[in-house]
């Protein structure tokens, strides 16, 4: 798959793992562990590493950045918004304007309760921290003097989602409390890895360190493990994997099987599409819900998703954030 970042076939891989967390954990859910979540923080990590390496390696310029974000994220997230609140409210359970407002704008997990919304859309609050997060690292990008220290910038804000997650735990005094879907609390791998990324080819840990890594994550998703571990420690963890995961020979050939890259490819779609068939999974025979939610998905990226944003891609151009904001940005010598 040819991305933004260029091609390494073991990052489809992780992405298809990430989605194949997801769809066991809604679809043949295992008990005793959060595979849904840590699928999730799959997601978040890799979108870490990949960010970093646009606007920190490639030093893609941010009006680039910002086009082929959107031109991946938006059209397919509006038609199934559009497409899942139309139906919804045919059967008469209808989303309010301002919960329409929240979903499109992306601040969803601020504005409402979205495990509370009465159409299937609650899993889009994981859009909502790449979406802000997005913006915050073209930031750090676009000002030199941060740009400078963009690893340290990234990991110290890694590190005070902490703080923010401590200091809501000491108001609410409840660990399920919705406030650890906000950015400030959920950014943590997302930001790790960004920020790890700047630094991780500095060394190169034994092979086995990677597999660990993740098996030690995995564990914090233990129910009896506490509530603080998939939160505080796994995002590290993943973040560490992730960026040493193309070192590890074994680790590597596992993830760049094709089935998984395909899955990989069309996750997105996938993770859109399969909410409504989870959360109505009881009407489909046979445990078939999945199968429907990877055809719908698949159809999606393949009929719409990929077909866009190829189009918005080669033909959607504009000026470059630099040109815009001349203040701000102090481009780096080569």
């Amino acid at each position: 798959m040819k991305s933004d970042a260029g091609h390494m076939a073991y990052l489809d891989g992780w992405r298809g793992l990430a989605i194949l967390m997801v769809l066991l954990a809604h679809f043949t859910p295992v008990h005793g562990i959060d595979l849904g979540r840590f699928g999730v923080d799959l997601f978040f990590v890799l979108s870490g590493l990949l960010m970093s390496r646009i606007l920190f390696e490639q030093r893609t310029p941010i009006g680039r950045f910002y086009r082929r974000r959107a031109s991946r994220i938006l059209p397919a997230f509006v038609l199934f918004v559009v497409i899942i609140v139309a139906i919804f409210d045919l059967v008469g359970l209808p989303t309010s304007g301002q919960e329409l407002a929240a979903l499109l704008t992306f601040t969803s997990t601020y504005a409402t309760d979205v495990w509370k919304l009465k159409a299937p859309l609650g899993h889009l609050w994981s859009l909502n921290v790449e979406e802000h997060c997005y913006l915050l690292l073209a930031v750090i990008a676009a000002i030199g003097a941060v740009r400078a220290r963009a690893a340290a910038a990234m990991l110290g804000l890694a590190g005070l989602t902490l703080v923010a997650i401590a200091a809501h735990f000491l108001l609410s005094r409840d660990p399920n409390a919705p406030y650890l879907l906000n950015t400030e609390c959920a950014a943590t791998g997302l930001l790790a890895s960004a920020g790890y990324r700047a630094i991780a080819h500095r060394w190169r840990p034994p092979t086995w360190c990677v597999p660990l890594a993740i098996l030690a994550a995995l564990a914090c998703y233990a129910a009896r493990v506490p509530w603080y571990a998939p939160v505080a420690l796994s995002p590290f963890l993943l973040a560490f994997a992730v960026n040493h995961v193309g070192g590890c020979a074994p680790l590597r050939r596992v993830l760049e099987v094709r089935a998984l890259g395909v899955l990989g490819l069309i996750s997105y779609s996938v993770y859109l599409w399969q909410q409504p068939f989870y959360k109505f999974q009881a009407a489909f025979p046979f445990h078939t819900a999945v199968l429907g939610a990877l055809a719908l998905g698949a159809c999606s990226f393949y009929f719409f998703e990929s077909p866009i944003r190829r189009w918005l891609n080669a033909n959607w151009r504009g000026r470059e954030l630099v040109s815009v904001l001349p203040a701000l940005v102090r481009p780096e010598s080569p």
